[in-house]
């Protein structure tokens, strides 16, 4: 039935006709036949212990499983532990080891389905008895693979970096028939947006991203699909299993037939967009580096297990954040040993507040400054601002002067006070901060404010270093589209943080090691990537430097895989049309005799059901006027049966062997001819 309803029933390829033959051939199109699996749990498709025997009218013929097959399977594992050695911990893995929930005998449904259109997958389906467990997870998947020959299978998870590792080991417990072939490629994903919850490793390994012929998979669509599919949480659950089985089976059937096909239009444009974006990105870089970095990353396509990932960009031990925390543990360490803070602020607080403070200042000055126009409610909202800006001022004042009392003589003779010793709202954005750097020599000279300024040079430069990238990569083709001003107030704010960090470094470290890397940065340094013809060094050091080559290197390679998702993108639509549209003559006939096969049981049903409904009706007093419709219908059949454009339907069935009704339903065009002729015919709607 199934195959009838996808034009499959009287193709003579049978279902196989589908893909194209000796598609084993394809080469590098050999993505065009990968199947796109997602598999979750629904924990709102819930049953509950009604201690019912009901019995499945079709079994594993539809979504679910083979009820008698799974309930063996899952028996053997009813003290499974699930472990997790992911970074980050996940519902999935928490929920498989919770107990189910009271009352129920069904606690969710773990459902496996064609992530490219939304489609549940035959015998893809299977009820949870105890959270998401993998022995669960593991029939559904494997289950819904039976009989698929076919060069590649995508499966996106969310806890895909866990299920990996010994799926194989799995499958070979499975009955034979349900083995994954070795001449399938089997691989797995994260989806788009579960992987940002994960930790670095998942993201640069299991990334849609970046995997070679994914196309532009998502991996979200199956959580998208609970929306039209948590609706029948309420009444499915007050079902006996066997009923829910059979409700759902019957949805998913109906939702499989009018899922649409609608994506050639986006993948064209976006495809010629990223082209565009990834030809100019590549322009800024010698022709001889960009053909080291196609070598790299072909090699790492062809063997990621162990060739080294281009999109894994070298951690930074010395970024802001992991300055910030080793600081935080020292002060720790310190606590510990007996010597407690001044405040309750840390030290490293006290600092990292200064910085935001700083930052604050500079945006109220640069939005005051490149105001052309000045308005009532623009003066308002500055003034909102200056008042928000001083009161944190104020706040951070109350720390400050723990840890460096030198400060309070400092404030007296500052220009931020009026002469009744005030300060002076309408120039919040100039006050002076006194962070330790700018105290006095001799200030700084003393154990704790010498301490402070250590940890400031520290923390500056890890900024630095984030600045640094910031300044070299930010929006190197991403969004093309932004606002020029925009972008340009984002550097203008980069490089002014930059300036402050090297500032600052010169007087507390006038002869560190930093000063071996960094250098002032002009405004003629800041540009787009890459080194120019004439460019041999900048103020920032040597364009080859190998840090900032791998940092760039990874950028580019990011920006070709978008490039190339949309180009596979638009390749397999165009193959997924030419599949939903081939036929052919014979096939036609095939589908126009099925049509008039069901038209006739159809009829059959109105028939029966109007001669012991209708007297009923009639007896209390209730005329409908759907026999009057019927009637109608009938009377539409005939000009159907007379109209020559059936006949090389009817002349495809005049051979075919006559068989009395009563033992089969007969051949298509017999039952047309009888049942448009006697049907309704012989009843007489007016009795």
């Amino acid at each position: 039935m199934a195959f009838k309803r996808a034009g499959k029933g009287q193709d003579p390829r049978g279902i196989n006709g589908t893909v194209a033959e000796n598609w084993q051939d394809a080469g590098p199109l050999l993505f065009l036949y990968t199947m796109f699996l997602a598999v979750d749990a629904n924990f709102k498709l819930k049953g509950k212990d009604r201690k019912l025997d009901d019995i499945d009218l079709l079994t594993n013929k539809e979504a679910f499983v083979d009820q008698s097959e799974y309930l063996n399977h899952i028996q053997n594992y009813n003290e499974q532990s699930e472990m997790n050695m992911c970074q980050s911990k996940h519902d999935a893995i928490v929920r498989a080891s919770t107990c189910s929930t009271p009352g129920y005998a069904v606690s969710s449904t773990a459902l496996v389905l064609c992530s490219r259109h939304s489609l549940v997958r035959r015998n893809g389906v299977g009820d949870l008895q105890k959270g998401e467990r993998y022995c669960n997870v593991h029939f559904a998947i494997f289950s819904t693979l039976i009989g698929v020959n076919i060069a590649r299978v995508l499966l996106t998870y969310d806890i895909a970096c866990q299920w990996s590792i010994n799926w194989k080991k799995w499958n070979q417990k499975f009955p034979e028939h349900m083995w994954i072939p070795d001449t399938m490629k089997f691989d797995t994903a994260i989806p788009s947006r579960h992987i940002n919850g994960h930790g670095q490793s998942c993201r640069q390994n299991f990334s849609l991203r970046y995997i070679t012929g994914v196309v532009r998979t998502c991996g979200e669509e199956i959580e998208s699909s609970w929306y039209h599919t948590n609706p029948l949480a309420a009444s499915e659950r007050e079902m006996g299993p066997a009923a829910c089985r059979e409700t759902l089976n019957d949805y998913w059937t109906g939702w499989n037939s009018e899922r649409p096909l609608d994506f050639f239009s986006e993948s064209v444009i976006m495809m010629e967009k990223h082209d565009i974006i990834f030809g100019c990105l590549s322009a800024t870089f010698p022709p001889e580096l960009i053909a080291k970095w196609t070598s790299m990353i072909n090699t790492w396509e062809m063997n990621p297990s162990t060739a080294p990932n281009l999109y894994e960009e070298p951690e930074n031990r010395e970024a802001l954040q992991n300055m910030q925390l080793e600081l935080s543990q020292e002060e720790s360490a310190e606590i510990v040993a007996g010597e407690l803070p001044l405040n309750k602020v840390t030290k490293t607080g006290f600092l990292i507040t200064g910085f935001e403070l700083e930052d604050k200042q500079y945006q109220l000055h640069c939005q005051i400054s490149n105001q052309k126009t000045s308005t009532a409610k623009w003066q308002a909202d500055i003034q909102e601002k200056r008042n928000a800006l001083l009161t944190r001022i104020h706040n951070w004042r109350q720390v400050q002067l723990s840890y460096t009392p030198q400060v309070a003589s400092l404030l007296a003779t500052s220009s931020a006070y009026d002469e009744n010793g005030v300060t002076r709202v309408d120039n919040t954005e100039h006050i002076p901060l006194f962070m330790p750097s700018a105290l006095p020599s001799e200030a700084r000279l003393t154990p704790n404010v010498k301490q402070l300024c250590a940890m400031e040079a520290r923390l500056h430069l890890g900024e630095w270093l984030w600045q640094f990238k910031k300044v070299n990569i930010s929006g190197t083709g991403n969004r093309p589209n932004t606002h020029s001003n925009q972008i340009s107030y984002k550097i203008e704010q980069v490089a002014h943080r930059y300036n402050q960090a090297y500032l600052t470094l010169s007087v507390l470290d006038p002869d560190g090691n930093w000063s071996e890397n960094l250098r002032p940065l002009k405004k003629e340094d800041i540009r787009g990537p890459g080194k120019g013809p004439d460019d041999e060094k900048t103020s920032n050091g040597s364009s080859t430097d190998d840090g900032f080559h791998i940092t760039m290197r990874v950028e580019w390679a990011k920006q070709r895989a978008r490039m190339i998702r949309w180009k596979e993108e638009y390749q397999l639509v165009q193959e997924e049309m030419q599949r939903v549209t081939e036929g052919s003559s014979d096939v036609l006939h095939g589908v126009a005799a099925y049509t008039y096969k069901q038209a006739n049981i159809l009829q059959k049903m109105a028939k029966k059901c109007t001669s012991q409904w209708l007297p009923i009706l009639r007896k209390n007093g209730i005329e409908p006027d759907w026999p009057l419709h019927h009637k109608a219908q009938s009377l539409s059949l005939q000009e159907l049966k007379q109209d020559g454009t059936n006949e090389a339907v009817q002349n495809d069935y005049n051979n075919r062997e006559e068989i009395d009704d009563d033992e089969h339903i007969g051949s298509e065009e017999e039952n047309y001819v009888h049942y448009t002729n006697n049907t309704f015919d012989s009843f007489d709607f007016n009795d």
